[in-house]
This record gives C-alpha cells, sequence and structure tokens, in this order.
C-alpha cells in the first residue's frame, strides 16, 4: 500500500463509511424478517449478489447487459472502484507526466520486460475494466452517504410498522391491569 496521509485518510473514510452503510442494511434485514435463519438468509442472498456485482469476480465488461444496474446501484462496487482508484492513481504506480509502464514478466521460463504505453496504475485499472478518474471516489462517498441515509430511515419505517413479538401498546395494557 502507498504510504501517504492523505491517501490513507481516504482509504479509512470508504472503510469506516461502508461498515456503516452494510450495517445498517444488516439492521433492516433483522427488522424485518421474522426469524433469525431468514433474517441470515436474506443477508447471505445480499452479500452474494454485491460479491458477484461488484467487480471482484465479474469485470464490468462481463456482467450481462441486462444485469449492469447491479453494477452501479452496489454499494460494494463504489467502494472497491474507489479503493482501487485511491491506491493506483499513487506516484508510486507512476506519477505526473509518466506515459509508460515498464513491466518484468515470466514467460516461458524467461523474464521479459513489457513496456506499456500508459501510467503503471491506470494500466492496472483498466485492466479491471475500472475508471480512471479520481473523481469516482469522490462520487463513490456519495453513493455510499445516501445509501447510509436510506437505510437508516427503511430501518426506522421497519421498526415503526413491522414488529414482531410484544409492541409497546400490550406492554402498557399489561401494566394497566397490575
Amino acid at each position: 500500500l502507498v504510504m501517504d496521509v492523505e491517501r490513507y485518510m481516504v482509504f479509512m473514510g470508504l472503510a469506516v463509511l461502508f461498515g456503516l452503510c452494510i450495517g445498517q442494511l444488516l439492521r433492516i434485514f433483522s427488522y424485518s424478517v421474522r426469524s433469525e435463519s431468514g433474517a441470515l438468509v436474506a443477508a447471505v442472498l445480499a452479500y452474494l449478489l454485491f460479491l458477484i456485482f461488484s467487480g471482484q469476480i465479474a469485470t464490468p465488461e462481463v456482467i450481462p447487459s441486462y444485469f449492469k444496474w447491479l453494477f452501479w446501484l452496489n454499494p460494494t462496487a463504489w467502494v472497491y472502484r474507489a479503493m482501487a482508484i485511491n491506491e493506483f492513481k499513487a506516484e508510486k504506480y507512476g506519477g505526473p507526466g509518466n506515459t509508460t509502464c515498464t513491466m518484468k514478466v515470466p514467460f516461458n521460463g524467461k523474464t521479459r520486460e513489457v513496456k506499456v504505453a500508459d501510467r503503471c496504475g491506470d494500466f492496472y485499472l483498466k485492466n479491471r475494466q475500472f475508471e480512471t478518474d479520481e473523481i469516482y471516489v469522490m462520487y463513490s462517498f456519495y453513493v455510499l452517504i445516501v445509501y447510509t441515509v436510506l437505510f437508516l430511515v427503511v430501518t426506522i419505517w421497519c421498526l415503526a410498522y413491522i414488529r414482531f413479538g410484544r409492541s409497546y401498546a400490550q406492554d402498557s395494557e399489561e401494566g394497566d391491569e397490575e
């Protein structure tokens, strides 16, 4: 990893915000599903969809056109892309003005040098079909904040209108009888 305070703070901000976002999503499952096993199944299915359509397993180019919306609506894809851009746009992977990348590649038992007409960091990002513009890091912050607030509103709605077991009205009636 790059030893840069600014990039580390961006990384930590994304990690904390992503943790809050996914934690809030998991609360939705726990408050809206009656059984613990049902909530677990829903959470695992959501996580599986997030993982498959995040760009880690299936790159954006491989995802069928009718499932592209899952990639663009996926908070995991946004944070994965933002962290990759944050890392690979650092000077360690080719500073400003550096337009070529030289890599040593093992081939047929020999190590050969390969030159690419791009910054190394941009080459790595393009290899995973990610954008190379750093504005996507800021977009990721916005998307994660919107998702966190949306999930919070849905969680509050679940707590207010979907309640399993005893309600507050039952508790107050029992207190009046005593």
